[in-house]
Order: structure tokens, then sequence, then C-alpha cells
């Protein structure tokens, strides 16, 4: 089973791209609080790149933004590859197959508890992104 769910802050606006073929990805990465703290009393972030596909990721792009919250489920993928200096390289991201808008930044500051815009859910079929394998951009 691979499945993973965390919770985290855009570090900055999606990058939403095409395929040759025209199917819509977008790419970001969240910001994750670890739940305990270091010696100094300081809690560790991690950042998460993540990968959604089609409405999901038209979605995410057009509706999050830096620093708001989001939610999501998926798959943990490893690719490798070599860089252009001929490194051979990996690299980890999720996946994205659930997304829930959690509200925004802003809203948070001016208005604790509330959000300006209410949450939403959206999914995308495991079986559709089997399918865009060969439309893969990397």
């Amino acid at each position: 089973m691979n499945k993973c769910i965390i919770i985290g802050r855009m570090t900055k606006d999606a990058e939403l791209n095409a395929t040759s073929g025209g199917i819509a990805y977008a790419q970001f990465s969240l910001a994750v609080q670890r739940n305990y703290a270091d010696a100094d009393g300081e809690r560790q972030t991690d950042f998460i790149n993540c990968i959604a596909w089609r409405g999901l990721a038209e979605n995410i792009a057009k509706y999050v933004r830096k620093g708001d919250r989001l939610a999501i489920a998926g798959e943990l993928q490893n690719r490798s590859y070599t860089d252009k200096d001929g490194n051979k390289r990996t690299a980890t991201s999720i996946l994205v197959q659930e997304a829930e808008f959690l509200g925004n930044k802003q809203a948070a500051e001016d208005k604790p508890g509330e959000t300006a815009y209410k949450p939403q859910k959206e999914t995308v079929k495991l079986s559709e992104l089997k399918a865009i394998d060969d439309d893969l951009p990397f």
C-alpha cells in the first residue's frame, strides 16, 4: 500500500503546465511542520514536493496561493534521472489524488477561525493517472 496524507502550507503558487498531449499538471511544494521540537525548542519543517494532474491541477493553481493551507492525499513517487551535468539524481514527490482546500493565510490573519472560501475537495481516479504515463514530462 502506498498512501500519503499531509497538511501543509503552500511555499509558493503552483506552477501549472501541460504535457505535449495537452494534459494539465501542477507542481508545488507544501511546508509541513513536524510534531516535535529539536534540542533548541524549534519545530522543524519539511518541504514536500507534489504533483497534481488534470482538473485537480487546474483547481489547485486557480484557487490556492502561497501561504494557503492544503490537505492532500496521494501516493509517494520516486523517480531517477540524469541532470545536465551527467549526474544520476533521484527525486521524491507525492502524486496527488485528492486535495482539500483549508483556507488562505490572509483570512486566518484577519479573522481567526474563518476562511475566505469554503473548503472544497477535488479527486482524480488512479486509473486516469496510470493512463497518462506516456505523456509524463520527466
